[in-house]
């Protein structure tokens, strides 16, 4: 006769196990790759890409390496950052954090886009651990 209760929690504690073991399980939804269709391409113009970006922190790492023009040229009418975090990652938050950032309303637009990055990447980053006792 097997003893359900104690099946039970060693079954838990194995699943827990591994889950803590396995770093790419425990990464938050928002910090996963997507996919090959889904990759933000830094642009300086329309036909120059400067980088192609599959994760949050690679976007980034973009951004902070890509010419002033390359990040105005994505905000030209429009929020490319915020789009792209929106359809791809899904992540409204983050979302609404972007769209504020305007080079109307910050000197330095650049600074401002990492900084908010840099931001919401921390706190996916201590979620991802939260998401494995919640």
């Amino acid at each position: 006769m097997v003893d359900e209760n104690n099946y039970d929690e060693d079954l838990y504690w194995g699943i827990i196990n591994s889950i803590i073991h396995d770093k790419k399980t425990c990464i938050h939804p928002y910090l996963r790759r997507v996919s090959d269709e889904k990759a933000f391409r830094l642009k300086g113009n329309h036909d120059e890409v400067l980088a192609e970006c599959f994760f949050l922190e690679e976007l980034k790492e973009a951004i902070e390496k890509a010419p002033e023009g390359a990040i105005l040229f994505h905000l030209d009418g429009r929020n490319d950052f915020a789009t792209w975090v929106r359809e791809s990652l899904g992540d409204l938050k983050l979302t609404e954090d972007l769209q504020y950032v305007r080079p109307s309303r910050t000197p330095d637009v650049k600074s401002e886009l990492v900084e908010v990055l840099n931001s919401r990447i921390r706190v996916l980053k201590s979620d991802s651990v939260n998401l494995i006792f919640d």
